[in-house]
This record gives C-alpha cells, structure tokens and sequence, in this order.
C-alpha cells in the first residue's frame, strides 16, 4: 500500500528545505541523515538521503516515521508517522 498524499508532502518538503532528518524502518533500524530528494531506485520510491557514510536511498513503504529535527528554523521541526505497520 503507497503511503497518504499527506505523508508524501512532508517527505517532499523535507528535501525541499533540506532537512535533517531521523527516520524509524519498519524494521526497527534507524536512520538519520540530511534529506536530499525523492528518487525512484528499481521501481521504487525511496528518499534519498546524505548521511557522514555517503548517500543513501530508503524505500518510502519503509519508513515508519519521519522526524525533522535539529533544524534551525524551529517550525521545520516536526514528526510525522507515514505509514501503522
């Protein structure tokens, strides 16, 4: 199941400010870098992410919930659960 038109705007204005980013996987790993842009790797469609190891894409379907934190500006702040399972 995709995720909401909802999630998906956070997840664009995310990379659209370049947010840094801390998201929770489904599967319970977490991952946190500076948002860069929505690609689609192999037919899916991932975030891409900068991370200190270099750049990273992370399947949308698998991210549990974004957080923007440590931002500047302190309303680009916020937390936002894409998807129950």
């Amino acid at each position: 199941m995709p995720i909401s038109c909802q999630a998906h705007d956070y997840v664009e204005i995310v990379c659209m400010r370049a947010s840094k980013v801390h998201l929770l996987l489904h599967s319970g790993e977490r991952v946190a870098g500076i948002a860069e842009d929505i690609t689609r790797v192999g037919g899916l469609e991932c975030l891409q992410l900068i991370t200190p190891a270099g750049a990273i894409s992370v399947d949308l379907l698998t991210i549990k919930t974004l957080e923007a934190r440590d931002n500047h500006i302190s309303a680009h702040n916020f937390i936002v659960q894409l998807s129950a399972e």
